[in-house]
């Protein structure tokens, strides 16, 4: 199975760059742990919405990690974002073309995207401080975080 881990955000704002400081902490894990029977392209950007599209075509399935700034979520928190019940419309949201509408639209147009894209978000303290650290709480949690995703990674490879 030919997957992609994307790791999304901007490394110089603080917890906006979340997603990608996570996937690095896979991708190391990976070296020294890799997964069998799972071909993983591990990725990072700083788009999103219809920028989305040509990073995940080609894959059969899509997992992507993005900060998410939401009060109800606790900082360095993971959970998993439904977007076919249009949650994490807004945190997943660049120009006003959100990930699910973007998807729909490539599916729509022929383009050859994944079956299946899960999204998690990690939950974020700051976003638009200028600075190439998260905050305490969030990069705490990023080995933690880390781990989780892996564990996905693996169970995936068995399905």
């Amino acid at each position: 199975m030919r997957a992609l881990l994307l790791g999304l955000g901007n490394t110089i704002l603080t917890d906006d760059g979340v997603g990608i400081y996570v996937v690095r902490a896979v991708a190391q894990r990976l070296e020294g742990e890799p997964i069998e029977g799972l071909e993983l392209d591990v990725r990072q950007a700083s788009v999103g919405g219809l920028g989305l599209l040509d990073l995940m075509a080609g894959y059969g399935v899509a997992i992507i990690v993005d900060a998410l700034a939401d009060e109800r979520v606790r900082p360095g928190e993971l959970c998993r974002v439904d977007l076919a019940r249009g949650a994490g419309h807004e945190a997943f949201c660049l120009h006003g073309v959100g990930l699910k509408t973007a998807l729909e639209l490539g599916r729509s147009i022929g383009q050859a995207l994944p079956e299946r894209v899960e999204v998690y978000g990690v939950g974020t303290e700051d976003v638009t401080t200028f600075g190439e650290e998260c905050t305490p709480a969030v990069r705490a949690a990023i080995p933690a975080v880390a781990g989780r995703l892996y564990r996905r990674l693996r169970a995936l490879a068995r399905e």
